[in-house]
């Protein structure tokens, strides 16, 4: 029976390794748009460590064309240093960023540092405003909205709903950062083209056929929206598995950290 339990044991220890996969991935996605656009979406860093000045990150980055970088929040954490976030911010200053604040950084309660500091550094921040980026001839809106109350997610959907629905500009195309996701039912009514998010994790543990994860927080067991492209009434919603690859609360099993490669094309 010892010999049993030690062979299981053994087995479940050698399946960990194979699964715990840290070597960051590359995730492509093509969505219809009005025009041609090359999102790069880099959320939930949690201020990890890819090697000395973070190359090991930044130097995918610069080897992808892109027109900018999407940031839906969690760069940094409210427990890990932030050093290594802000060499990564140093890494892509140089590029059109657009920036919103997630939960972990609220709760760090170094929101405003560090909302001031990256627009110090060339960052723009959105924090329930909007900036407009040309495209194509095109006028395209990106919108993003800091997290609130953890739990709350109607009463925040709604709060983005209503602030988007006073806003009387024309616009040819309506892009929202949102640092947690949104449910089809709640982003369905929302006027926008694409909502953006992370805060998932990509649902943990990624075990086939559970495309969506096991464990995702604010959608518990079997989240539905924890990485990916999703699709309702004609608007679309993609979801990034986020770059923390650390051993935070519940370690991440076939779910590398990814950078996502959002392509929008007419």
């Amino acid at each position: 029976m010892i010999y049993l339990i030690i062979g299981i044991a053994l087995l479940m220890a050698l399946a960990f390794f194979i699964m715990w996969k840290k070597k960051l991935v590359v995730s492509e996605y093509t969505v219809k748009a009005p025009m041609d656009m090359d999102l790069i979406i880099l959320s939930d860093l949690h201020s990890m460590d890819f090697g000395e000045g973070q190359r090991e990150l930044l130097d995918i980055v610069d080897s992808i064309p892109f027109d900018a970088i999407l940031l839906p929040g969690d760069i940094f954490d409210d427990k890990v240093d932030d050093k290594k976030g802000y060499e990564f911010i140093e890494g892509i200053k140089k590029y059109k960023c657009y920036y919103i604040l997630g939960n972990n950084e609220i709760i760090s309660g170094k929101a405003e540092l560090h909302m001031n500091k990256l627009a110090s550094m060339g960052i723009t921040v959105l924090d329930d405003g909007k900036a407009i980026i040309k495209a194509d001839e095109n006028d395209v809106e990106i919108w993003g909205f800091r997290d609130r109350h953890p739990w709350r997610m109607k009463d925040y959907a709604a709060h983005v709903a209503r602030t988007l629905a006073s806003d009387t500009d024309s616009h040819d195309y309506r892009i929202v950062l949102s640092h947690k996701p949104l449910t089809k039912d709640e982003f369905k009514d929302i006027n926008a083209d694409l909502i953006i998010a992370g805060h998932a994790h990509g649902g943990q543990w990624r075990l086939p056929p559970i495309n969506n994860g096991v464990f995702a927080p604010n959608q518990g067991i079997f989240p539905k929206y924890a990485g990916g492209v999703y699709e309702t009434n004609g608007r679309c919603e993609v979801v990034s598995r986020g770059l923390a690859r650390g051993l935070k609360l519940v370690p991440r099993l076939n779910n590398p950290p990814e950078i996502v490669l959002l392509h929008l094309r007419k």
